[in-house]
């Protein structure tokens, strides 16, 4: 990762990021906080507002950043050989208020997830590994904040009712929005070439109440390995289910059905695996990414499901962004309002930043980049209106991944 630059060209703030590297937006829209995935590893923390770097942190390699509250930062470290300490910072001063060790935890990379009054919160492995079941354990813990404090640990290999697997098979995990449910997503493993057909299984989605110990447990067919797991509602998840022949599909479930929404798209598009779902705030809408390919032509838009818990979901398109010849570039963000915000590339070395008015994209801010071929990326527009923040890939150097510039736009120019 670069060192933050502040008021570079257009923006307020940017960095280059490595492929492994991350951050994390304060809840209130004030601080932006990054790391490095390399040596030597160290957090920063950037005031958005003026882009200006007010806090750096150094430390062991980090698995991920968590803000606990507006002025809570958590620092996910790796302790070897095995164990994860989970470091809670004061922001701006960077204060360590905390520092709770969990074991058997350890993971390349963690996710959190937090109750909607961000009173309890879920640290997890972005994804268990499918591997087998002698493997070395790897736990997620549920923890009380903003200061950290274990509540409990969770293995979701043994959660009682879950249908046995002589392999372990591919998990993602959330906390639900009352902080009493964790919510599971189990891979199959009938995909697998490298499992005997004998020892292959289904998926299963598991609602799992942790204060009474109640297991629910859904058979979800064909699966394949999930991703992007979310909870729409305090009893309806969706997620994205990956296969190795075929282009993501879209599963929102309630605790004793499945819905597939994927089926309702034209052949042409394909719904993106890579992009993040997103939840519109009336609760009642997810914004997927999505690709459109016609004549060897490859568009970036992104499609509408709308869902409702004990009705028939559906789906829609939404918009697609031409780019001609150049690699396809296009993403779409809901802000606190409602409003749909949208980011392309329509001409070379130039961001377009637009607001949905009734049926038009208004545009709101060009921007002049160092360079051309924005790839894949995305935006968030933060809290007003005023500022957002945009990501996009840039081809690296040869044999060398591509890099990821996250930077800070001010909307009003």
């Amino acid at each position: 990762m670069t060192a933050p630059d502040a008021s570079v060209g257009p923006f307020l703030a940017s960095l280059t990021l490595a492929r492994d590297d991350g951050w994390a937006l304060s809840p209130d829209g004030l601080w932006l906080a990054t790391f490095a995935s390399g040596l030597p590893t160290r957090v920063h923390v950037l005031e958005v507002s003026s882009g200006r770097e007010v806090l750096s942190i150094p430390g062991s390699p980090v698995a991920g950043l968590h803000w606990a509250s507006p002025e809570v930062l958590w620092v996910l470290r790796q302790q070897p050989p095995n164990d994860l300490r989970v470091v809670a910072h004061a922001v701006p001063d960077g204060g360590v208020l905390e520092t709770l060790g969990l074991s058997n935890a350890r993971a390349h990379r963690c996710r959190v997830t937090s109750s909607a009054d961000g009173a309890l919160a879920l640290v997890a492995p972005v994804q268990w590994p499918s591997e087998h079941r002698g493997a070395r354990l790897r736990l997620g813990a549920l923890l009380r904040g903003p200061v950290p404090e274990l509540v409990r640990p969770l293995d979701p290999h043994e959660l009682r009712g879950v249908p046995a697997s002589p392999v372990r098979r591919a998990v993602v995990a959330s906390l639900g929005p009352d902080g009493q449910k964790v919510a599971w997503v189990y891979g199959s493993t009938r995909e697998r070439s490298d499992v005997p057909p004998t020892a292959r299984s289904d998926g299963a989605l598991v609602f799992y109440d942790w204060r009474r110990d109640k297991v629910t447990v859904t058979t979800v067919r064909p699966l394949g390995e999930p991703s992007g797991l979310l909870w729409c509602s305090a009893g309806e998840v969706a997620w994205l289910a990956h296969t190795p022949d075929a282009s993501p599909r879209l599963l929102v479930a309630e605790e004793d059905r499945v819905w597939d929404l994927s089926g309702g798209l034209r052949d042409a598009v394909a719904l993106d695996g890579g992009d993040a779902l997103q939840l519109h705030p009336d609760r009642e809408t997810l914004l997927v990414g999505a690709t459109e390919t016609l004549d060897g032509r490859v568009r970036r838009g992104f499609v509408v499901a709308l869902r409702s818990v004990g009705g028939v979901p559906g789906v829609r398109e939404g918009v697609f962004w031409p780019t001609g010849a150049r690699p396809a570039f296009g993403a779409v963000c809901a802000a606190a309002d409602g409003a749909l915000w949208s980011v392309d590339a329509r001409r070379p070395k130039t961001l377009c930043v637009r607001r949905q008015e009734g049926e038009a994209w208004v545009l709101v801010r060009e921007l002049d980049l160092p360079s051309a071929s924005p790839r894949r990326g995305g935006l968030r527009v933060l809290p007003g209106g005023r500022r957002a923040l945009l990501w996009w890939e840039t081809p690296g150097p040869a044999r060398e991944a591509p890099g990821t510039v996250l930077a800070i736009v001010d909307l009003r120019g």
